[in-house]
């Protein structure tokens, strides 16, 4: 069985995907995590896939591939068109069109393997409450929506975080505060992947990284009913 469904479709394009840092925390503390994603569809973006490669992690070729990967290391990463091809084809369209379509948003849903949380990044405000009412009609058991930087699933710690949650049929809306004093968000101009091996490691210290490394696992463990409030789940993302 899987714990969380992790969906990556927007890329980074300001900071590096510093989320990858706190799925994998994730996993190496017993969440079985699934990650899906797609890139290219916008130009200019650090993109999930390209990452982990970068970082020397492995793309799953197929679900039951994922599937073994999870039972191996507790995560898996699933390019888009290796289950849902259709749906890639759809996307790829905004080359085209110059526009995103709703495939955009329902491919955050797609949860493929059946996981009781997920978890949704978004970039627009206002596709908060859409995202959160489709997880109820499609009785998703517990799943929460914010906007995270860029779009993807990654806390910006510098700013508030409203969080639309879904909790066995129930809508709630909570804002937590900034973790860090500046308001501003620092800008990465090399967008180095291997960074993220140096920050894992201790090598490199980087003061925004790991705030938004803490708040996306604080999240996480919230909606996945590991921790009660805001103060527990960054208190206890900081101990992981």
């Amino acid at each position: 069985s899987i714990d969380l469904d992790w969906s990556s479709y927007a890329g980074k394009r300001r900071q590096l995907p510093w989320f990858l840092l706190s799925a994998l925390l994730l996993s190496q503390n017993g969440i079985r995590l699934f990650m899906h994603g797609s890139e290219g569809h916008t130009t200019g973006r650090l993109y999930t896939r390209d990452v982990l490669k970068e970082i020397g992690l492995p793309i799953a070729v197929s679900l039951e591939d994922a599937l073994r990967q999870i039972d191996m290391n507790s995560f898996a990463y699933l390019p888009l068109e290796l289950f849902s091809p259709k749906l890639k084809e759809i996307m790829d369209l905004k080359t085209i069109l110059g526009l995103r379509s709703p495939v955009h948003t329902i491919a955050r849903l797609v949860n493929p393997l059946n996981a009781p949380t997920l978890l949704q990044g978004i970039f627009h405000r206002g596709f908060m409450d859409t995202h959160q009412k489709a997880g109820k009609l499609l009785e998703q058991p517990r799943m929460a929506v914010f906007r995270g930087d860029g779009g993807e699933i990654e806390c910006r710690p510098n700013k508030p975080t409203e969080i639309s949650i879904l909790q066995n049929g129930n809508l709630g809306h909570e804002i937590w505060p900034a973790i860090l004093d500046e308001s501003r968000q620092p800008l990465d101009e090399e967008m180095n992947g291997k960074r993220l091996i140096d920050v894992w490691s201790g090598k490199d210290k980087d003061k925004y990284a790991e705030a938004a490394i803490i708040g996306t696992l604080a999240i996480a463990f919230y909606t996945i009913g590991k921790t009660q409030n805001r103060k527990g789940s960054l208190s206890f993302a900081k101990k992981i």
